[in-house]
């Protein structure tokens, strides 16, 4: 599933809890959020865990976060 061009998909490490992630979206129109929200249930359902060792982490928390944009240079 691809975001629409400019909206961030984030993905944030939650790490002792099961699922180990939580996923979130920056702003779209509402079909589109209840399709990301449909989507995300689905993923938490079939993957409630991620390997997130090759995630590079830096920061004040153990968490560790991924965001994805579409950008206007994707083939």
């Amino acid at each position: 599933m691809e975001p629409p061009q400019g909206v961030p998909i984030v993905l944030i490490e939650d790490p002792h809890e099961q699922p180990n992630w939580v996923a979130a979206a920056g702003p779209m129109e509402s079909a589109l959020t209840h399709k990301f929200g449909k989507k995300v249930v689905e993923l938490r359902e079939s993957n409630p865990l991620i390997d997130w060792r090759g995630v590079n982490y830096t920061g004040d928390t153990e968490a560790r976060r991924v965001v994805k944009f579409l950008s206007a240079m994707a083939d």
